[in-house]
């Protein structure tokens, strides 16, 4: 604070933004992705290899979206419902 009672801008505390949790996050997305677009890439290879063919690894993929999608719904209203959140905080 100065003499006329305003802040200035070097006696704000500085925040930092890039603390341990957004650098856990962060790798642990990085990670993530990458695992999963290595197994991705090696899926073909591994289908072709026991004699499966492109309709196995189209029918693997769509399962895969369709899963996500029928599981996206309900995730989300859950985490839209406040009382829902609630009951769940002890994990």
């Amino acid at each position: 604070m100065n003499s006329t009672g305003l802040e200035t801008p070097s006696s704000k505390p500085k925040v930092r933004w890039l603390n341990r949790s957004v650098v856990g996050i962060g790798s642990a997305s990085l990670f993530s992705d990458s695992g999963h677009e290595m197994a991705t890439t090696a899926m073909p290879v591994l289908l072709a290899s026991v004699g499966a063919g492109s309709a196995v690894l189209g029918l693997i993929v769509g399962l895969a979206d369709g899963f996500s999608s029928v599981t996206l719904f309900p995730a989300s209203e859950s985490a839209r419902c406040r009382s829902f959140r609630r009951n769940w905080r002890w994990l």
